[in-house]
């Protein structure tokens, strides 16, 4: 929804120059209107399943262009690696208006202040205590390791330099009387692929 209470009808995305599968991230990007109802009573994004039960704060829409498989960021080859409260998670977003040049995001660091295993408020969702800003709600959250990894199987990758996974999608800033909480929540990134396997449209009736 609109801060001024309009109904948006389309959401403007910004995709990296694409040229014979190369990708150049130092040029400026370009803009791709997505249109987001068909009619009025009939959006075109997809939600999960369960949404009216645990109101999962994420949708999936189809791009019209074609983009390299580097882009897909759920769909890279990645050890699957294990956490624990404490670990270091990156919510990669714009908390600034720097929608100019290459844009750039900005990788804000945090870490998980609930057990990455465990669901919140019997939700898929985990907390992260990071110091967020308006405009990151629906950036990515990466794990981003340095140096040898351990993932779930409790193997050791010793020879990684670094390790990057794609853990879930960030939702906003926990709700608090006292200000100086700084705790934000994600949903599991395994929403995504549930999404995309079992495609739900939605309406506004």
């Amino acid at each position: 929804m609109h801060a001024r209470n309009f109904v948006p009808k389309f959401a403007r995305i910004y995709v990296p120059l694409v040229h014979d599968g190369n990708i150049y991230y130092g040029m400026p990007r370009s803009p791709i209107d997505l249109t987001l109802y068909e009619n009025f009573d009939e959006p075109l994004w997809l939600e999960h399943e369960s949404f009216a039960d645990v109101r999962v704060d994420i949708v999936a829409m189809k791009l019209p262009v074609s983009l390299p498989k580097e882009m897909h960021v759920n769909g890279h080859d990645s050890h699957d690696l294990v956490n624990f409260v404490g670990d270091d998670v990156f919510i990669v977003g714009y908390p600034f208006k720097n929608y100019v040049g290459s844009m750039p995001p900005i990788w804000k660091r945090g870490s998980f202040a609930s057990d990455p295993g465990l669901p919140v408020d019997d939700r898929p969702m985990f907390l992260i205590d990071a110091a967020s800003r308006p405009g990151m709600s629906g950036s990515p959250i990466f794990r981003h390791k340095l140096g040898p990894a351990t993932d779930k199987q409790w193997n050791v990758h010793a020879a990684n330099i670094v390790t990057t996974q794609f853990i879930g999608v960030y939702s906003g800033h926990l709700q608090s009387d006292y200000n100086e909480v700084t705790l934000g929540f994600g949903w599991s990134g395994d929403l995504v692929d549930e999404i995309l396997a079992t495609p739900h449209r939605p309406t506004r009736q």
